[in-house]
């Protein structure tokens, strides 16, 4: 099974940003919560272009950790979601 090696930088509400990290809504709240002064307001219940890039940058980007089964377990390849 491959990953999915990109992710589209475009408007996104929270609900959809805990989508692509795979977390909950309030989780990610969490972990925005000591960035929201660089982040700014949301308005319109959509985060804009630049909102979602300073958030990729500050926690990083979202990524599928993929084992395959012919390889032994400690060898793990990372790519982004």
């Amino acid at each position: 099974m491959k990953a999915k090696n990109h992710i589209e930088i475009r408007p996104y509400s929270l609900k959809e940003l805990a989508h692509i990290y795979r977390v909950d809504v309030r989780t990610i709240g969490k972990w925005l919560v000591p960035h929201w002064d660089e982040i700014g307001q949301i308005r319109a219940r959509l985060l804009t272009v630049r909102q979602v890039e300073t958030i990729f940058d500050k926690i990083g980007y979202p990524y599928v950790v993929e084992i395959n089964q012919s390889q032994k377990p400690h060898r793990i390849h990372l790519s982004t979601y």
